[in-house]
């Protein structure tokens, strides 16, 4: 079975042209707040460089851990070439991004750093552990999984271990998550992980422009009216911002079809997602939808919680659901002044309840 691992002895100055990321703000206590500031915060970043980093490592101390998406020469296999079991072995590698959502294309694939600092400066070799997707060959051989000794390596005088693929057949193609562990002794000192995703499978087609230019205006036309209802009729993501539009400039015609859509049942189950699991969804999204509006992307990730019964845990103690909190964000997109009192009212009328005196205004 072919292991296209990389030869990344030189790796260190591809590494250092990445910055950090920043990390998804999730212990704040106003869900609409949050809310606000995560639409926001899409305004602000989707211009730069930097996305929305998942927490997807969890370490030791004195052990950190990079992720990346890398890019090497397609490699075609020839009749001359050796049999399918022999290792290729990358000479160099690009970085394309610093992240752990790696598109499924030939020629790219995954690069993972263990950094070792004290008190595992001074180890030579660890256990090193990765489990991927199941990939068949055509003739019906699994891929293995990793289970070895590794030897580290010193880069800029810091051990490191790495561990790197990419993908040259079709049936390497396979979407899902990629784990990588280390162990010392025993014990497990670091771990990372990275998926993998079908770029065109998972894709939805760029929002109508129009939506987005009716987001940013006060009043409308009986045209735009007409079609914002063909929109919000629609089994997509563009119709829940559709729906939010015409509540917000026809609040009383609308208003039946804009609480059947967005309330949340008070009564509905909470099951609570670990704060790394939330990042890792957001994050996919961020990733995979960069180049595209913030709205766009608000009610994306809003569709992916939407009727979920998932919350988040407060530091103290408390649940916030979490199609709330994107219902929220999604609802400040479709304001042109995203004002958070705007946003509780649209909050309050989908969910039937009274609006407060300071909100009714």
């Amino acid at each position: 079975m072919q292991c296209r691992e990389l030869a990344i002895a030189e790796t260190h100055t591809y590494r250092s042209n990445f910055t950090s990321t920043v990390s998804f703000p999730m212990k704040i206590i106003s869900l609409l707040r949050i809310a606000s500031i995560i639409f926001l915060a899409l305004t602000t970043m989707l211009s730069s460089t930097h996305l929305f980093s998942a927490d997807t490592t969890g370490n030791a101390s004195g052990v950190t851990c990079e992720i990346f998406h890398v890019i090497t020469s397609i490699y075609t296999r020839t009749a001359d070439d050796p049999a399918p079991t022999t290792p290729i072995v990358r000479e160099r590698f690009e970085p394309v991004d610093k992240t752990p959502n790696i598109p499924l294309i030939k020629g790219h694939g995954l690069a993972i750093f263990f950094t070792l600092d004290a008190p595992y400066s001074s180890l030579e070799t660890v256990r090193l552990v990765v489990n991927h997707p199941e990939m068949k060959s055509p003739d019906g051989e699994t891929s293995p999984q990793v289970d070895r000794t590794q030897a580290t390596m010193l880069m800029d005088g810091a051990r490191t271990v790495s561990y790197s693929y990419t993908f040259d057949e079709d049936w390497e193609l396979v979407a899902g998550k990629w784990s990588a562990e280390i162990f010392t002794g025993g014990k497990r000192i670091g771990s990372a992980n990275a998926f993998t995703y079908d770029p065109d499978a998972i894709k939805f087609p760029a929002f109508n422009p129009r939506l987005i230019t009716l987001a940013t205006k006060r009043a409308a036309t009986d045209d735009d009216r007409q079609f914002l209802e063909k929109l919000s009729k629609q089994e997509t993501a563009e119709a829940f911002a559709a729906t939010a539009l015409l509540y917000r400039l026809w609040p009383e015609k609308y208003r039946d079809q804009f609480v059947q859509s967005f309330r949340i049942a008070p009564d509905a189950t909470q099951t609570v997602l670990p704060d790394k699991e939330i990042n890792e969804r957001v994050n996919a999204i961020m990733q995979l939808y960069s180049d595209r509006h913030p709205l766009e992307i608000a009610a994306l990730i809003y569709a992916g919680f939407r009727k979920s019964g998932y919350a988040a845990q407060r530091n103290e103690g408390s649940k916030m659901s979490l199609e709330m909190m994107f219902r929220g964000a999604l609802f400040t997109g479709i304001l042109p002044d995203q004002n958070i009192n705007a946003v509780h009212r649209l909050a309050a009328a989908a969910d039937g309840k009274t609006l407060p005196p300071e909100l009714a205004q």
